[in-house]
């Protein structure tokens, strides 16, 4: 879990580096939770953050190894969560650009709960991702992460839907830590 520790490490440290630079009660949490944390704070977020874009690949590549994205633990995932949700936020991506896409998700998970799962639908949630992500360069870390964890979704009905219900946690998770670490509309 080395690479996955090493990104979340470095993109907290990106965002509350650059929050503590700032004035105000942002800047009095950032430190505050840096304190709690046990992190550093960066000399320049902005070294950080492009360590955690470097090491992103290869953390995707160790929390969504084969068997399915239902086999991930979910200490990895919220881990991921966090992490994917601090680098978002440092590169000003705003909670609503990501709610957006959590709609698709919800009105498919609604639609599975109601009839059977459809892998074809799952994997048309590539094209509202890959919308955003050419016209946001912001979404990148949100665009690789879902793009890793559609690649985990089983294409068998049982399986694909276990699979799904944890990629709908998973984004989940991302918009919650975004909040928590201050993203706004």
């Amino acid at each position: 879990m080395a690479e996955l520790d090493e990104f979340t490490r470095e993109s907290l440290r990106a965002l509350l580096g650059y929050q503590a630079r700032g004035r105000g009660k942002t800047a009095e949490q950032a430190k505050k939770t840096v304190a709690q944390m046990g992190l550093s704070l960066p000399e320049d977020p902005r070294q950080a953050a492009s360590i955690a874009d470097e090491k992103l690949p290869a953390a995707l590549k160790e929390v969504f190894s084969p068997g399915g994205l239902s086999q991930v633990s979910s200490g990895k995932l919220v881990k991921l969560a966090e992490g994917t949700a601090a680098l978002c936020l440092y590169k000003k991506l705003k909670v609503s650009q990501i709610r957006n896409f959590f709609g698709h998700v919800k009105r498919l998970s609604l639609q599975f709960r109601r009839r059977e799962f459809c892998y074809d639908e799952v994997e048309l949630l590539r094209i509202p991702l890959a919308y955003s992500r050419g016209r946001n360069d912001a979404v990148e870390p949100l665009y690789s992460t879902c793009m890793s964890a559609l690649e985990g979704i089983s294409s068998d009905p049982e399986q694909g839907f276990q699979d799904f219900v944890k990629f709908e946690k998973l984004l989940e998770a991302i918009v919650a830590y975004h909040k928590f670490y201050g993203g706004s509309e």
